[in-house]
C-alpha cells in the first residue's frame, strides 16, 4: 500500500504538530515496513529535518513548489495516482476532488470555535474553511480526543460514524 501524508508540518513544526507527525511516519514505517509512505513537503524543507525523517528504506519524501498555496489547491491530485491513501495530518486536507484513494484527515482541535475571542477574525475564517473542506471530504476523521469529536459533530455537522 502506499500512503502519502500532508508533511507540511512534520518538516515546518518542531512542536505539537510537528512532534505528531513525525511520531506517527516513523513508527508507521517501522511496524508495516511493507507499505511505502511518501511525505508531500513544499520544496523549502529543510535538509535536516528531511533526512531524519528518511531515516526507513519504506518512506520517500517528495516535496512540490507551492508558491501562494497554488499546487495545495490546484496541483496535488497528479501527484497522488500510484497512492492508495492521502493523510492530511494537521487539520486540513488539499484540494484532491477526483483522488480515488481514502482520504484521512487527522483533527487536533477546533479551539478556535469554543474561544473565538483568542483568534484574529481572518484566523478564525481561514481555520473553519479548511477545517469545513477536510471533513466535508475526507472519508474518515480521526481525532485526538472525545472533545474534539464532539466539537466537530456540533460546530461542523460531522456525521459521528465518521469520526474516531
Amino acid at each position: 500500500m502506499n500512503i502519502a501524508f500532508d508533511a507540511k508540518r512534520l518538516f515546518f513544526n518542531n512542536t505539537g504538530l510537528g512532534n505528531y507527525a513525525r511520531w506517527l511516519t516513523q513508527n508507521y514505517a517501522k511496524h508495516y515496513p511493507t507499505d511505502q509512505l511518501s511525505l508531500f513537503s513544499p520544496i523549502n524543507t529543510k535538509q535536516s529535518k528531511a533526512e531524519s525523517s528518511n531515516q526507513l528504506d519504506n518512506i520517500k519524501i517528495i516535496q512540490y513548489p507551492n508558491r501562494l498555496g497554488y499546487t495545495r489547491v490546484f496541483g496535488m491530485e497528479e501527484m497522488l495516482k500510484s497512492c492508495d491513501i492521502f493523510h492530511g495530518l494537521s487539520n486540513e486536507l488539499p484540494h484532491i476532488p477526483n483522488f480515488k484513494g481514502k482520504k484521512i484527515t487527522t483533527i487536533h482541535d477546533v479551539i478556535f470555535k469554543a474561544r473565538p475571542q483568542d483568534y484574529s477574525v481572518i484566523d478564525r475564517f481561514i481555520y473553519s474553511k479548511k477545517v469545513d473542506y477536510a471533513c466535508r471530504h475526507s472519508d474518515i476523521i480521526l481525532t485526538i480526543s472525545n472533545i474534539t469529536k464532539n466539537d466537530l459533530i456540533n460546530y461542523f455537522n460531522v456525521d459521528p460514524k465518521k469520526s474516531f
